[in-house]
């Protein structure tokens, strides 16, 4: 189960309602939405981040064959936005035309 509730990485059981098709939002889409900011959104990419990378090494842990051919594969780590640009980020979001 995932951080956000749910059997997916975030999403949630919302996802495979009829007329979803699994569609996820864009952390942009995310961000126009009223009293969201950047931190917030962050935040989630950061938690999906962590259980994606939690899923990863589970899945290498049970063949060691694999884990050392597909470790040239391992996800990135997240780096998160310097908070002084969060005012403009957002600004640009909310607003643009």
């Amino acid at each position: 189960v995932g951080r956000f509730g749910g059997s997916d990485i975030m999403g949630g059981d919302a996802m495979n309602r009829p007329g979803r098709e699994s569609h996820k939002k864009s952390a942009e889409e995310v961000l126009g939405m009223p009293h969201v900011t950047l931190k917030h959104v962050e935040e989630v990419m950061a938690a999906v981040h962590d259980e994606q990378k939690t899923q990863q090494q589970q899945q290498l842990s049970q063949n060691e064959d694999e884990a050392i051919i597909n470790n040239e594969e391992s996800i990135e780590c997240f780096i998160p936005t310097p908070s002084s640009v969060y005012d403009t980020v957002e600004a640009s979001v909310k607003y643009k035309s």
